[in-house]
């Protein structure tokens, strides 16, 4: 079991209130096999418990820079699982808004599991702009908001970063500014050759490039037309917000459709895939971490200590805070 621990203080100082209390109610909601179990919440008189599934394997992110590509069936594997996972989540009424490959860890046994809902919403339309900004779905800079078709959005980044080692989307100065305006371009580049370094530990051999239909699949995920019952009032794309080229006639994005997830699944990348077998944990995973035991933290780095709460701070008074903590 794993344990998280959290400052009331640093929760209390840094506004992170609703945060908090919003990442649990999402995990009390998020029984499922690819989704970080949790067991319980506890409190004491200076930290807030999350008792939470073990997933000591290391995250996708630190395979990815092992592998610097992840092999295309692999890829498929981890992408069923992060699909299945955002299908309950938006089953149960919630946006994630944070895909990413650290937030993504592997079991023991290679299992991948969703993890840090912190940033999961109960809601069908958010204003909000919060993510990391390489996976920031192009209407949510355009200030249209996000809806679950931000996570699909996510998911197509995050396929052709396993698959390419790198981003579909750069900044070309180093600056979100330009990160921001080749997003809402949309138009991302498959590399021609694949990424190389002298330390890689990727296999030996010719590289085998992408598919069509894994090109297709992400191609149809990063569409930037969204049906317009995804907008709602104000939110409504505008030709002022670069979004007359989005016409009802242009294909819209995989998955931001009422079916959702469904339209996802049904891909035919995904075609003949054994999504029971995933679910159930009779499909091998594709890779096995390497572990000395159960316990073997190896596979992440060292843990950042901030010390002790300031107490005495009024900065870090808690004790308003009390009746927000009591049913925890």
């Amino acid at each position: 079991m794993a344990l998280k621990c959290i400052l009331k203080s640093v929760v209390v100082k840094k506004n992170k209130v609703h945060q908090v209390l919003a990442e649990k109610e999402a995990l009390s909601c998020a029984a499922h096999p690819c989704i970080v179990r949790l067991y319980g919440t506890f409190s004491d008189a200076q930290h807030l418990y999350f008792a939470m599934e073990l997933a000591i394997g290391g995250e996708i992110f630190a395979l990815i820079e092992e592998l610097e590509m992840i092999p295309e069936p692999a890829v498929k594997y981890y992408a069923g699982a992060v699909m299945l996972a955002l299908g309950h989540l938006h089953h149960a009424g919630f946006i994630y808004r944070d895909l990413k490959p650290e937030n993504l860890l592997l079991d023991v046994r290679g299992y991948l599991k969703v993890c840090d809902l912190g940033l999961a919403m109960r809601t069908e339309h958010s204003m909000t702009v919060v993510g990391t900004p390489q996976y920031l779905a192009p209407e949510v800079l355009r200030a249209e908001g996000a809806t679950k078709a931000a996570d699909w959005w996510a998911l197509g980044v995050l396929v052709f970063e396993m698959l390419n080692g790198e981003l579909p989307f750069n900044s070309a100065d180093g600056s979100d500014r330009s990160l921001f305006a080749a997003i809402k371009r949309g138009a991302c580049t498959w590399p021609k050759e694949p990424r190389r370094t002298p330390n890689s530990k990727a296999p030996v051999g010719p590289h085998t490039p992408p598919s069509a239909c894994v090109r297709d699949f992400v191609a149809a995920l990063l569409r930037p037309s969204l049906p317009i019952a995804n907008y709602k009032g104000s939110a409504l794309p505008s030709a002022n917000h670069g979004s007359a080229n989005r016409l009802p006639t242009e294909p819209i994005r995989l998955g931001s459709s009422p079916e959702d997830a469904a339209d996802v699944k049904a891909h035919i990348w995904f075609h003949g895939f054994d999504f029971d077998g995933l679910l159930s944990g009779a499909m091998p995973p594709p890779f096995v971490p390497k572990l000395t035991g159960s316990d073997d933290d190896a596979n992440f780095g060292p843990i950042d200590w901030r010390g002790e709460p300031i107490v005495h701070d009024p900065g870090y008074d808690t004790n308003k805070w009390d009746a927000v903590w009591m049913d925890w």
